[in-house]
C-alpha cells in the first residue's frame, strides 16, 4: 500500500530521526570503547611501574637483613611469607597486610560481584584438594 504524502513525510522524518539516534549511539559506543581502552592502557602502565618498583625493592632487600625491613615495606616474596609464618608461630598474632586491605575496593569491580566476602585462612585449611 502506498502512503499518502503526509504519511510518507512523517515516515521519512521518523526514519531520519531513527538514523540520527543510531549514529549518536554508535558515536557514544566508540567514545566508551576509546575511554575503556585508555583506562586499560593506564592500568597496564601502573601495573608495569609497580612490577619495576617491586623488583627494585627486592634487590634492595637482598642486600640487608630480612628481619630489619619493616613488614609493611617488605616486598611480597618467599622470604616475607616465611617471616610472617615465623612471627605467627612465635607470637600467635595474625598478620594484617596494610598494603592490601581486606575490602571490596581491593577486589576490583570485576571480582567483587563473584565473591561472598573476605575470610581468614585457619590453620589446616586447604585452598585446593589434591
Amino acid at each position: 500500500e502506498k502512503l499518502d504524502p503526509h504519511k510518507h513525510l512523517k515516515f521519512q522524518n521518523l526514519l531520519e530521526e531513527y538514523e540520527k539516534e543510531l549514529e549518536e549511539e554508535r558515536k557514544r559506543d566508540e567514545e566508551r570503547e576509546k575511554l575503556e581502552a585508555e583506562r586499560e592502557k593506564e592500568k597496564q602502565r601502573i601495573l608495569h611501574e609497580l612490577a619495576l618498583e617491586k623488583k627494585r625493592k627486592k634487590k634492595e632487600q637482598e642486600k640487608i637483613a630480612v628481619d630489619s625491613v619493616p613488614m609493611n615495606e617488605f616486598v611480597d616474596c618467599k622470604e616475607k611469607f616465611e617471616r610472617i609464618v615465623r612471627e605467627y608461630n612465635q607470637s600467635g598474632v595474625k598478620f594484617i597486610d596494610e598494603q592490601f586491605k581486606a575490602d571490596e575496593e581491593s577486589l576490583g569491580p570485576n571480582v567483587k560481584n563473584r565473591v561472598s566476602g573476605w575470610k581468614r585462612v585457619n590453620p589446616g585449611m586447604k585452598l585446593y584438594k589434591a
